[in-house]
């Protein structure tokens, strides 16, 4: 959400999320994204993975153009598998799969200085991320809601009485 963000304030003009969870679907609507249709016929210059997963990895595969660039940042929960079929696609289509970790902290690029630069901007807004706010004395149970999934939540904050 906040790459999507990003990239809409960035210039972007299409951007558009893979998604099954209706919880998610709709807070995606909510603060303005649209899913992806498979079914249409409009096909994107780049896509994020950012799932882990095969299945969204897959969607991506048929939303691309040929040439396209598919970036890994997902953290995979299991194994991650293609079929023959996809393989061939990425073949086909000479598309490029690159990879990100995490962040870059060094003397040429803080990816840390941009953060804070793009939020004070205004050009990412996080408060419209936070779904919970407990009080620090409801951290356990916070974290046991957000461990066992039981109800949906984007970012979790934690309270400190000033």
């Amino acid at each position: 959400l906040i790459l999507g963000q990003l990239a809409k304030n960035t210039g972007i003009n299409k951007v558009c999320y893979v998604e099954i969870d209706q919880n998610k679907i709709d807070f995606l609507r909510q603060n303005g994204f649209e899913l992806y249709d498979a079914n249409c016929d409009y096909k994107f210059d780049c896509a994020i993975e950012g799932t882990g997963g095969s299945s969204a990895l897959a969607t991506l595969l048929g939303a691309v153009k040929p040439f396209s660039e598919i970036v890994l940042m997902g953290n995979p929960a299991k194994d991650m598998n293609l079929t023959q079929k996809q393989y061939w696609h990425i073949l086909r289509g000479e598309l490029k799969l690159l990879g990100t970790w995490n962040s870059l902290y060094n003397d040429k690029v803080n990816d840390w200085k941009n953060a804070i630069e793009y939020i004070a901007s205004g050009k990412i807004n996080l408060s419209n991320l936070i779904t919970h706010r407990v009080e620090l004395d409801k951290t356990f149970d916070a974290l046991k809601m957000m461990r066992d999934r039981k109800e949906f939540f984007c970012k979790v904050m934690i309270e400190n009485e000033r």
